[in-house]
């Protein structure tokens, strides 16, 4: 009956004129919430574009490192910025308090928010409470930011290059910086085996996630555990600009970014970070295919006007061994006697001036701390008796403790060579002459200066090298997938082992793939760039389809003048088992390299492999 009526009254004039006008109020409903399309400048647009971590690294092509879908409300706002745009605005338009505070678009994305306010004056939305992400802002009471780089610990595959995370420096100049919030991004491993690791780590196996925690427990982790110096980059961000890194941390810390340990790693993400603080920031333009953490705080250096100053805070093995150099070489000697005797009851320490006593002490203190946290301890247990001695003999001397320690000179990791490696060459090998070109994008080693990098530590990664023949076709000289060389010469009373690990591809005088690993003892010549080694070493190659295992032994040293002139010898012997048994074989290799500038370095090397020998002269180009 109902149905009926209607049928009869919308045919009639009045319902046609009833229908005429529900459109036109429906229009106007509509209208109200509309989005006229924006029209924005480049910076807006790149600014924009920053928020939603884009990147054009690849072919050109913008998009986001984000993986996560919930981070965008266009279907397609990982590619197309303008869309998210368009749908954000009209998101925010229709914003409420009506739904719960996780739901609320302007709660979810404060960034976006503060960016429609500066560069969108005249857009219209409703005021949104969001009093979660104030009470998260209260805790950090954020006020500056410090990007700091933790040295290179090669005991994990991920920070082997370095790593990097975030200080959120509070306004309270009482207040200990150790109790500032520190901002972490890393993998989030789903398992332990080493083998996948690694392989995980590389084709972006793992989640990458933000984590926050107290800055003491990150010094805690790298400076004392683990040995690594801090270098703290103050950057000349001010209270707004803090603010805006941190309403984008908000909306960038439930997500997930796939973790890449040559690209999208912890240093290239917490670039794209940093970069949200200023609208006319782009620094990420800069990041190539590998990025390296050192090359992160260069670009940010470079940039002139984003960092204020650089702190230098010290490990627990620095500070160890700087309160050693200022020993005298008898109270050297006392120090070891009181190790040995695991006591403080020696004539020779109690007949030191009290000032004397008190810096030997404190020495031993950093001693102790360090030796306890090698052996993976986090409070005294091999010394626990004399640490205690130690601790109440320090309390009773008034001597003041050394609490500044003078920052290494040219140590700074920004200082160090660039990342990516180019090599031009002309060399003879079996008496023919060549043209050679080589290709490294990662990363340094040891005959380059100890120019913030450390000179004992090598890690190169797809290091490749290519022949070119007269009248012959080019051909791969050597392609090593990695080598990885850990010098530690002994400078802290202790004889830490030192390692090395290669894989690679020979094309000299037979083709064959290697394994290569060796262990032994380095010892310092007199400074840390100075130092000899004596390694056992193993090798597994195959050549001509034939499987051989070849234990040997090698010996030799790196020596530099002035830092930049360094030369490598290496003298070993092997002996290679398969079917049958191979005599005794000799080989060699000296290397000088002198490095101009972080930019240039010439080079000279012979080698010798088996029955032949190869000479090479060219220079390097860092980029």
């Amino acid at each position: 009956m109902l149905t009926s009526y209607l049928k009869s009254n919308l045919n009639s004039r009045f319902g046609k004129a009833l229908l005429w006008a529900l459109f036109f109020v429906c229009l106007k409903i509509d209208s109200a919430y509309a989005v006229e399309p924006v029209v924005l400048d480049t910076q807006s647009i790149r600014s924009w574009k920053n928020l939603l971590f884009y990147s054009s690294r690849w072919l050109g092509d913008d998009t986001s490192l984000v993986d996560s879908p919930t981070f965008f409300l266009a279907q397609n706002g990982a590619s197309d910025a303008q869309a998210e745009l368009d749908e954000f605005l009209l998101r925010l338009r229709t914003d409420s308090m009506n739904v719960p505070e996780e739901q609320r678009i302007s709660c979810r994305f404060p960034a976006r928010v503060a960016w429609v306010r500066e560069k969108l004056p005249d857009f219209e939305s409703p005021k949104i409470d969001c009093p979660l992400y104030q009470s998260w802002l209260s805790l950090s009471q954020p006020f500056g930011l410090s990007l700091i780089f933790s040295s290179y610990f090669v005991n994990n595959p991920s920070s082997m290059m370095g790593h990097t995370f975030l200080r959120i420096r509070r306004g309270d100049a009482k207040s200990s910086p150790l109790l500032d919030q520190s901002v972490n991004f890393a993998a989030a491993p789903t398992h332990d085996i080493p083998i996948l690791y690694n392989i995980d780590g590389l084709i972006g196996g793992f989640p990458g996630l933000f984590s926050m925690l107290h800055y003491y427990v990150k010094v805690q982790e790298y400076a004392n555990a683990e040995s690594r110096d801090l270098w703290e980059y103050d950057l000349a961000f001010n209270q707004a600009e803090t603010l805006r890194v941190m309403a984008s941390l908000w909306e960038i810390a439930p997500q997930r970014i796939d973790y890449y340990f040559f690209d999208e790693n912890c240093s290239a993400v917490l670039l794209y970070l940093v970069q949200t603080g200023r609208t006319n920031l782009y620094v990420s333009r800069r990041l190539g295919s590998w990025v390296h953490p050192s090359d992160t705080l260069r670009y940010l250096m470079e940039e002139g006007d984003i960092v204020k100053g650089v702190v230098y805070r010290p490990s627990t093995r620095s500070r160890y061994l700087a309160q050693k150099d200022l020993l005298r070489v008898a109270e050297r000697d006392i120090a070891e006697t009181l190790v040995k005797k695991q006591s403080l009851a020696d004539e020779e320490y109690l007949s030191l001036p009290e000032d004397r006593q008190a810096l030997l002490l404190d020495t031993l203190i950093a001693f102790i701390e360090f030796d306890e946290n090698l052996h993976g301890a986090k409070k005294a247990k091999r010394h626990a008796a004399l640490y205690d001695e130690i601790l109440k003999a320090r309390a009773s001397l008034s001597a003041a403790p050394l609490t500044h320690f003078p920052t290494p000179e040219l140590e700074a990791p920004h200082l160090g060579h660039k990342g990516r490696r180019l090599g031009f060459a002309l060399g003879q090998f079996e008496n023919n002459n060549e043209l050679q070109f080589e290709y490294r994008p990662g990363q340094h080693d040891l005959l380059s200066p100890a120019i913030g990098y450390p000179p004992e530590l090598s890690i190169q990664l797809g290091k490749t090298r290519l022949a070119f023949e007269k009248g012959k076709t080019a051909r791969i000289r050597s392609a090593e997938f990695f080598h990885i060389q850990s010098f530690n010469p002994s400078r802290s009373g202790r004889l830490p082992w030192s390692w090395q690990l290669q894989n690679n591809f020979e094309n000299t005088d037979a083709k064959r793939f290697n394994l290569f690993g060796s262990i032994g003892q380095s010892w310092s010549l007199g400074s840390r760039e100075d130092f000899a080694f004596l390694m056992f070493d193993s090798r597994a190659k195959v050549e001509r389809s034939e499987l051989w295992g070849c234990p040997g032994l090698s010996t030799g040293g790196r020596f530099s003048v002035l830092k930049r002139f360094v030369s490598f010898t290496q003298i070993g012997v092997e002996r290679c088992y398969s079917k049958e048994t191979k005599a005794w074989t000799e080989h060699w290799s000296q290397e000088f390299r002198y490095s101009y500038n972080d930019a240039y370095e010439v080079f000279a090397e012979a080698r010798k492999y088996v029955d032949a020998r190869e000479y090479t002269l060219g220079f390097y180009r860092y980029y």
